[in-house]
């Protein structure tokens, strides 16, 4: 829609300005000071896994935009509001809000902007250390969490780029550090409590380290 085409163009706006950052198009959660980011494409359900880690503990770096720090290897907050459609909002067991500060969409769904402190107050997370890099790969019955090898993310990520790049080649040059740093899965989604409590699982585990960086 209109709204989502204009904030669009915003972002790659910022993009283009930010040169110290990479705009990548996932969620971002943290968990005890570790970077945790959802790449995945639109409705693979980023902002409504994000909204449930938080309520589950994590702390919220972003629903929609991670903001990657390839220098540093970190993820940067980038918060904004929250949009929820009726599905979203029920999957996280969250009260209904006022019919007149919905907005309809062109398919006839509402949606809902809001913001985290109405959901988890004092949820925001600083800037952390990328650690986990998990890949939406949509729904099936079952939750399954699978490891990828930093190769196969390496040339996965870039194609949830949201940052110019005038080549494939020296994109992949600036991310392979972020990547190496980091533990890569591929996620399929299932019941969304069980989805909350392997991504739980997996961040309660002791660090692995590689080459002096927590994995």
């Amino acid at each position: 829609d209109l709204l989502a085409c204009v904030q669009g163009i915003v972002l790659r706006a910022i993009a283009h300005m930010a040169r110290d950052y990479h705009f990548v198009h996932a969620g971002a959660v943290s968990w005890n000071n570790r970077g945790v980011i959802l790449p995945g494409n639109s409705g693979t359900g980023k902002s409504t896994l994000a909204v449930k880690l938080i309520l589950q503990g994590f702390e919220l770096l972003s629903d929609e935009v991670a903001c990657l720090v390839p220098d540093r290897g970190t993820v940067a907050p980038f918060p904004r509001q929250l949009t929820f459609c009726d599905e979203s909002r029920k999957l996280n067991s969250l009260p209904p809000w006022p019919d007149q500060k919905a907005r309809t969409l062109e398919t006839g769904e509402r949606e809902w902007a809001v913001e985290i402190d109405d959901i988890a107050p004092s949820r925001l997370s600083e800037a952390c250390p990328l650690c986990y890099i998990v890949f939406l790969k949509g729904f099936g019955e079952k939750t399954r969490l699978e490891p990828l090898a930093p190769s196969l993310a390496l040339f996965s990520l870039p194609g949830h780029s949201l940052s110019p790049s005038h080549d494939k080649a020296s994109l992949l040059f600036e991310l392979a550090p972020l990547v190496d740093r980091a533990q890569c899965f591929n996620l399929v989604q299932g019941d969304i409590d069980e989805v909350a409590e392997v991504m739980l699982n997996l961040v309660s585990r002791p660090p692995v380290f590689r080459q002096g960086h927590p994995r």
